[in-house]
């Protein structure tokens, strides 16, 4: 990991890039279900490439999404570990967002749709990511 980079800078990055996946997914709601405007088009687009950018900074920059998308054989035994913790975490904070969204989509009679779905298994793969950059542990 970039020795340079504190974890609160990479929880910001987190931050923002959770917001931006957020903003995403919002405006995609407010698009369907009222009328796109450019306005939301240029919005989200918008999102989209800060969260790119975050995306770069905190996950690939640090080497944060190669270590958690690793083979397991290919890692020491502290980044086993690492690895490991984050996962757990990541996969508890999946389970009940994923919960929360399922009772939310039944109770509005609507399906889920294709962006959400594509943000939700982006999530998904940062999520553990996150959870080690998040405890401020070296790589």
């Amino acid at each position: 990991m970039e020795e340079g980079r504190t974890p609160k800078g990479r929880r910001a990055g987190i931050v923002i890039n959770y917001l931006c996946l957020a903003i995403i997914v919002i405006l995609f709601y407010i698009g369907e279900f009222f009328e796109y405007r450019t306005w939301i088009i240029i919005s989200q687009l918008v999102a989209l490439v800060l969260g790119i950018l975050t995306f770069l900074l905190v996950y690939i920059k640090t080497g944060l999404w190669k270590l958690v998308h690793s083979k397991i054989e290919k890692l020491d035994e502290r980044e086993v570990h690492l690895v490991d913790k984050g996962l757990r975490y990541a996969y508890a904070i999946m389970s009940v967002t994923l919960l929360i969204i399922i009772y939310v989509t039944s109770f509005m009679k609507t399906s889920v749709g294709m962006v959400p779905a594509i943000c939700l298994v982006y999530l998904a793969h940062i999520l553990p990511a996150s959870a080690i950059a998040w405890m401020g542990k070296q790589v």
